[in-house]
């Protein structure tokens, strides 16, 4: 496998600061395809792949113990991929409950009901953002929308997280066979996993303040 090369801070604020899906698309992207909006804001919180994002359904955001999140169940690559990961804080923060209590609203059973699902397993959103990130992010052909995957397990490693909480909050296996992490143990408390989360996925240079002002407006 060729390894995909993470994102750097300043290919992020091309995306989230200065492409068009963030600035002057933001309300039609939000009322016409929120998962352009969502779903990269989304990985950066869970190191998710993106087939498991779009195809999520409104039913796998939860609350577990307390804590809401999200419970990758459907779509996941392997056994060890199904996992509770929790929503991390800039997330409730911006309003995206709001927007599933919108969907619920609407009776829709995707969270993404406007994404299309290939027969052959993939999604649209995929194939809409490879174009949109050679065009707006970056023309290094290494970076693909996994760089976000990996900048998250890269961020994570940075601040020696255990690779069993790593694993709980992205959905990797162990990958040594070592049973007693992999089929015998429980996976980490949530409380653990959205502490974990939000004190090390940290993108302090990022401002989501548009996103929240026009989630606000829409998703009364």
């Amino acid at each position: 496998k060729k390894v995909k090369i993470p994102y750097t801070n300043e290919e992020l604020i091309k995306l989230f600061h200065n492409s068009p899906w963030y600035n002057e698309d933001l309300m039609k992207m939000l009322r016409y395809n929120a998962h352009n909006i969502f779903i990269p804001i989304m990985i950066l919180f869970t190191g998710a792949r993106p087939m498991e994002l779009g195809t999520l359904e409104i039913s796998s955001i939860k609350k577990k113990n307390g804590i809401w999140g999200i419970h990758f169940n459907q779509m996941i690559k392997t056994v060890h991929s199904e996992r509770f990961t929790p929503l991390g804080q800039v997330l409730i923060d911006i309003g995206f409950l709001k927007y599933v209590s919108f969907m619920k609203k609407q009776k829709e059973t995707r969270l993404f009901p406007t994404l299309k699902v290939f027969a052959s397993g993939g999604i649209s959103f995929t194939n809409d953002f490879t174009t949109y990130n050679r065009e707006y992010i970056t023309k290094d052909k290494d970076k693909t929308f996994y760089s976000f995957r990996h900048l998250v397990n890269q961020k994570l490693k940075n601040k020696k997280t255990p690779i069993y909480i790593i694993n709980d909050i992205i959905g990797h296996s162990d990958g040594k066979g070592n049973k007693d992490i992999e089929i015998y143990g429980d996976n980490m408390p949530e409380e653990i996993l959205k502490d974990t989360i939000n004190e090390c996925l940290v993108y302090e240079f990022l401002d989501f303040s548009k996103v929240k002002e026009a989630i606000d407006i829409l998703y009364q």
